[in-house]
């Protein structure tokens, strides 16, 4: 072989380059051909060449129809020189014409178009099959030209062609890990961007907007491809009034409170084994306590006068929580001065059991308005008992990122590296947690208990429960989570018949 006599010469005698030359179609999953490129690598490596390559008959007649001129310098070789001619025998302009057609009969249009302001065969190169039909659109591969990359045509059903690079369509396919529906049935497909350089969206594109994907309720969405890091997908935040499912979902069993500030997030993540251990939930309380949200709750508790019970969280007994390899259950309290409890912060997360992908992970903040008027020899409706907006506000921010964050650090040690399963979403509520329990307490009315003066006026008393629901993306930065939460105040206030101001541009 010719790498054993190279071997023998010094370095200025051997090549810097090497080429293998067949007319035979070199299959790159074949085994034996993958053992001979290790092999080849390695001897390639010894030598100190700077590259080389398999030109097959697809390669060979890629850059005989990329450059013409060689093909027609060429041509009266082909007789003498059998690799060429075995090539040029099957090169006539009908077979080059439908290599490089971008798209099939109703789709070659769009396909063109995008094909050409892309740069066409100078960069996407020929195609390498015909269109494929997905679920939710079209799909044609391109071997790359010589002045671009590997890359791909895709369309959404009745919407405009985009080219995208081969890595960047990769990274799509594989959101989700295989999951039913996932890749670019639930995320979608890439949107045009970049209209200077015709739309074409590269390999070191960094962000990519999607659109069509069947998670998330807005359809739209973006992969985050970090040049260090895995690639993540984030749905975009949308807001609905469907928010009745996980309302009542661990509500406490034997000591109801007057009020219950809730965030339930669903959060669709595919693992193999979901389990809660001994490590996980040390690595959860770590990170729970660097968060402010015992800072928040201590200074609400500092507000009412109230005195907590102990400065760390302590697990929920039966039957309001349970703590086991599927659950986790936390709270911190606050007493008034007979040692009856006003306040608590409560945790709750629950892993997937069997073929089940959604987390479940609930923070509420529970107050007893009852015991803190009775302690303070005041009214229950008493205007500096409720809860301020800010602090309604503070919760639900510091809650957000709890739910969506540090409680699944209870099972999991990197939450965004666990493949999505589908879009998460979560559920506000405001609601007593007496209502419709006969006995010694008398329901207060939510508007008694948390001022939300700032967001408008009630049409009527005000409502008995409020709630709002939340389509929203894991690791959203804290100015993003702030406007979410902004937002769905407005939103859940309106669905309860307030008044609001016109909202200001």
């Amino acid at each position: 072989m010719d790498l054993d006599r190279w071997s023998q010469r010094t370095e200025d005698e051997r090549p810097d380059y090497l080429i293998f030359a067949t007319n035979l179609q070199v299959p790159a999953s074949d085994t034996a051909v993958q053992s001979l490129i290790t092999y080849i690598d390695h001897r390639v490596g010894e030598l100190g060449l700077r590259g080389w390559q398999i030109w097959d008959d697809a390669q060979i007649c890629h850059l005989l129809g990329v450059y013409p001129d060689v093909r027609q310098a060429v041509a009266s070789l082909s007789v003498a020189n059998e690799i060429v001619s075995g090539v040029l025998k099957n090169l006539t302009t009908s077979t080059l014409t439908a290599n490089l057609r971008p798209g099939e009969p109703g789709q070659e249009a769009a396909f063109h178009a995008a094909y050409q302001a892309a740069g066409g065969l100078e960069v996407l190169g020929r195609a390498l099959g015909k269109v494929q039909e997905l679920d939710l659109g079209w799909l044609q591969h391109f071997a790359g030209g010589p002045r671009g990359e590997p890359s791909v045509l895709c369309a959404l059903y009745g919407k405009a062609a985009v080219a995208v690079s081969t890595a960047v369509w990769n990274d799509i396919a594989a959101i989700g890990a295989g999951v039913v529906h996932g890749g670019s049935t639930g995320v979608g497909f890439p949107v045009s961007a970049n209209p200077s350089q015709g739309g074409y969206i590269g390999s070191d594109a960094e962000v990519v907007d999607l659109v069509g994907g069947r998670w998330g309720r807005a359809e739209h969405g973006r992969l985050l491809r970090p040049s260090s890091g895995p690639v993540v997908w984030q749905t975009e935040t949308a807001l609905d009034s469907d928010a009745s499912k996980d309302r009542d979902v661990w509500s406490s069993f034997t000591d109801q409170r007057d009020l219950r500030i809730r965030v339930a997030a669903r959060i669709p993540l595919y693992a193999k084994t979901w389990r809660i251990t001994g490590t996980g939930r040390a690595r959860m309380l770590t990170a729970v306590d660097a968060t402010q949200i015992a800072v928040f709750f201590h200074a609400l508790a500092k507000r009412y006068g109230l005195r907590p019970r102990d400065g760390s969280w302590r697990e929920i007994g039966p039957p309001d929580g349970h703590n086991n390899s599927r659950f986790a259950a936390y709270q911190i309290m606050a007493d008034n001065t007979d040692g009856s409890p006003c306040i608590s912060l409560c945790l709750r997360l629950t892993v997937p059991d069997g073929r089940d992908v959604e987390v479940l992970s609930v923070v509420d903040l529970r107050v007893d308005f009852t015991a803190l008027a009775a302690s303070a020899s005041l009214p229950v409706d008493t205007l500096t008992l409720r809860l301020t907006f800010a602090e309604v506000t503070d919760f639900y921010v510091h809650a957000w990122q709890m739910a969506m964050g540090e409680l699944l650090l209870a099972a999991v040690e990197e939450p965004l590296t666990v493949p999505p399963a589908g879009a998460p979403r979560l559920e506000f509520h405001i609601q007593n947690e007496r209502i419709g329990i006969s006995g010694q307490h008398e329901s207060v009315p939510v508007l008694q208990m948390v001022d939300l003066s700032l967001l408008g006026t009630p049409r009527s008393a005000g409502p008995r429960t409020m709630s709002v629901g939340v389509t929203a993306a894991l690791g959203l930065p804290p100015a993003e989570v702030s406007t979410a939460v902004s937002r769905a105040l407005v939103w859940m206030v309106e669905d309860a018949g307030f008044v609001t101001p016109p909202a200001t541009s």
